[in-house]
């Protein structure tokens, strides 16, 4: 009877062990989110993201991709110019896929492209943001007015006017011999082509306050309006 208890005792301490054959539980599951177009990125904001220890089929573990039908386009993807396409679409400024240096001018006529919608525009060189028909024709060895010419009546150098209120200042200046307008400003992110002026005499003596140029009206605000050298003489 011992002998009996025994083996029964052995055999349900041997039933005990673990089943190496049985799967592990997931205690640390990641958040996948779904990737409808197949690029590798994850649609971010998506109802449809679930909780797992691998990735389904069809999800991703990243959420990068801001337009998740289109799978050329995702967050600062390179942007392709002239297939109607928003590759970068997490860029949500300004954008025309026809206008790629940004001067409101959309290209020309482009071979073998479909007319966009909106239609073809009037810019000859869709690269350089200060050449387009609407710009002033700077001495920098471009045809910046789109007229065929280049430099014409435009000698010297030319002076910048940040603060727009026709009068510039001599720190910053180009000409033929500097390179464009664009070689000079665009690689220290220092010129904002959109809005500041560039002229031909550098005549401003504070070029952060717009009220401030020669014979200005001097105001009382702590500045030489009329840039004469005096803080608010006279000043109403």
């Amino acid at each position: 009877m011992y002998r009996f208890c025994f083996i029964t005792t052995i055999a349900l301490l041997a039933g005990c062990g673990k089943d190496e054959s049985a799967s592990e539980e997931c205690h640390w599951p990641n958040t996948y989110y779904p990737d409808k177009d197949g690029d590798g990125k994850g649609e971010y904001g998506a109802d449809g993201s679930t909780r797992a220890c691998e990735a389904p089929e069809g999800f991703v573990g990243n959420f990068d991709d801001c337009n998740d039908t289109e799978p050329t386009a995702w967050d600062y993807a390179p942007e392709v110019w002239y297939d109607g396409i928003h590759q970068k679409c997490n860029d949500y400024g300004s954008w025309d896929d026809f206008d790629q240096d940004g001067d409101g001018h959309r290209v020309t006529q482009l071979e073998g492209k479909t007319e966009p919608e909106g239609g073809w525009g009037d810019d000859c060189d869709d690269t350089v943001h200060s050449v387009n028909p609407g710009e002033p024709e700077y001495p920098d060895g471009l045809d910046n007015n789109c007229d065929g010419k280049v430099d014409e009546n435009s000698t010297g150098r030319w002076y910048l006017d940040e603060d727009r209120d026709g009068h510039s200042v001599s720190r910053i200046w180009f000409s033929v011999s500097r390179g464009s307008l664009d070689d000079i400003c665009l690689p220290v992110g220092y010129c904002n082509l959109a809005s500041w002026q560039f002229h031909e005499a550098p005549t401003d003596c504070n070029d952060s306050d717009a009220s401030s140029y020669p014979r200005a009206q001097e105001l009382l605000d702590g500045y030489d309006n009329n840039c004469d050298g005096k803080v608010d003489e006279n000043a109403r």
